[in-house]
């Protein structure tokens, strides 16, 4: 209604001006003016309203994107030593990986990724540089390693290689475990009747299976598959 207002008086001081009526033109000028500073000061705070917001939102995204990212890796070296020697196999390695984002590291073989993977794991100190990690030491990180075959203590049974996990992360009765392992058997295409069985007893896939399945079964925040594709 003020803007219909305004446009009213624009038109009447228009008119005025060509009447002649000088003293009315400036009169409805005035008016003109009042209703675009109302209209002003009731819009500022809206506007600086959805200003702030948007800001705070931007800000927010920035913040969650820093606490959303799990491992952070920077400026990272990995060798072997030769002779009391290092060699480097690679080196300025950087990446970051975030809760739900899946990395493919890809390289010609013999260029580090298995390397570089057991230093993610901890499994290996080769290295320097840089590794940040907000992964909880109980939850941890979990490796599907790329043979099966050496992966697997021969020995024991696929029940316990299964149980191990929820045995070392700890807050599980014995029933608890053995419950956990029947439905991870099951999450990963084998049945109750391999629980007793031995890693001889199994195919080269049915392995892999087994160690996927130790990889999940304590829910890890990150998992390393080295190899996944093999």
């Amino acid at each position: 209604s003020s803007y219909q207002g305004a446009q009213s008086n624009g038109n009447l001081c228009s008119r005025g001006s060509q009447d002649g009526h000088g003293g009315r033109a400036i009169e409805h000028r005035e008016e003109m003016r009042q209703i675009a500073k109302e209209v002003v000061q009731e819009l500022a705070p809206q506007i600086a309203a959805q200003i702030y917001n948007e800001a705070l939102q931007r800000l927010v995204g920035a913040l969650q994107y820093d606490i959303e990212t799990i491992v952070s890796v920077s400026n990272l070296s990995l060798y072997y030593k030769e002779k009391s020697k290092e060699k480097i196999i690679a080196q300025n390695i950087n990446f970051s990986i975030k809760k739900g984002e899946i990395l493919g590291l890809l390289g010609r073989s013999g260029c580090g990724k298995s390397t570089l993977s057991r230093v993610l794991t901890g499994l290996a100190k080769n290295y320097h540089g840089n590794i940040l990690s907000d992964i909880s030491e109980k939850q941890g990180i979990q490796m599907v390693f790329q043979d099966p075959y050496s992966s697997l203590n021969q020995s024991k049974t696929i029940g316990f290689l299964l149980s191990e996990p929820l045995k070392n992360k700890g807050g599980y009765s014995k029933s608890e475990i053995k419950k956990e392992v029947l439905q991870i058997l099951d999450k990963v295409g084998l049945g109750e009747e391999y629980y007793r069985r031995y890693p001889d007893e199994l195919s080269g896939g049915q392995r892999q299976r087994v160690s996927i399945g130790i990889a999940l079964i304590s829910k890890p925040q990150l998992i390393v598959a080295d190899e996944p594709v093999s």
